[in-house]
């Protein structure tokens, strides 16, 4: 966790972990942040298909597991009746 106006770090937050929040900055455009949701850990295979499937090869594991996108709670916070996060 950052300082937003001096950008120092507050709080130590260990590795990353699947369905984490990350932010950092866009390598083209640094004064751009970048919000995303951690889905494969170093290793993994992550593949997204076309009919929108999400599918995960954990490193060791001999098969791709679906991921189901309808877990994914809807969020509270709405802007026009849009989830925003």
């Amino acid at each position: 966790l950052k300082d937003p106006v001096w950008r120092t770090q507050l709080v130590e937050t260990g590795k990353p972990e699947r369905g984490d929040i990350v932010v950092f900055k866009y390598p083209p455009q640094p004064s751009v942040d970048y919000i995303k949701r951690v889905v494969g850990l170093p290793g993994d295979i992550v593949r997204y298909s076309g009919d929108k499937q999400l599918c995960i090869q954990s490193q060791g594991e001999s098969s791709c597991k679906p991921v189901k996108l309808s877990n994914v709670e809807e969020s509270q916070f709405k802007s026009n009746g849009i989830p925003m996060i």
